[in-house]
């Protein structure tokens, strides 16, 4: 059985992660004073807020809760409109690449499964602890911090039985 309650919202934010950390300049800055000598702060582009905390309920529920995770907010958006659904607590995860999301989270969106063919593509993404997801390929544009990444692949994990050369 997949081990998909520990994994609820597991995701790899690299290139993402890249994405929002650079490039892409501010139009204002954090702290310090203002450029009229009146303090406070200016809101700055490309910055994404931060929660370290346990994770999401589901996972408190289930126990599998980790202490001390970063965790950001991203928004998900079908390719090319603006339908779209904020995704709270994923984890950052600097180690990994791509974003995997629980399908139970998308409640607001439905994304187009990538084919080949006739057939869906799926992935198999194994971990070091040999733990492993499995689920289907979707397209999604994804917006952290204000920058965007369009159609890109995601995992979509569920609890469907995976083959034996994914286990």
């Amino acid at each position: 059985m997949l081990k998909f309650q520990r994994v609820f919202v597991l995701i790899a934010i690299s290139s993402l992660g890249i994405a929002a950390g650079c490039g892409g300049g501010g139009t204002g800055r954090t702290g310090g004073s203002s450029s009229g000598g009146s303090g406070g702060t200016t809101a700055t582009s490309n910055v994404a807020t931060l929660t370290v905390d346990q994770g999401p309920a589901a996972l408190l529920a289930t126990q599998q809760a980790d202490e001390d995770m970063a965790f950001v907010t991203v928004t998900l958006c079908i390719p090319g409109t603006t339908t779209c659904q904020d995704i709270d607590h994923i984890q950052v995860d600097t180690g990994s690449e791509g974003l995997r999301l629980a399908s139970g989270v998308l409640t607001k969106i439905s994304l187009q499964t990538q084919m080949s063919g006739s057939n869906p593509v799926s992935e198999c993404a194994q971990f070091g602890d040999l733990t492993y997801l499995w689920g289907t390929v979707a397209t999604a544009d994804i917006q952290i911090a204000g920058e965007v990444a369009k159609n890109v692949p995601i995992q979509i994990a569920d609890s469907s039985t995976a083959p034996s050369s994914c286990s």
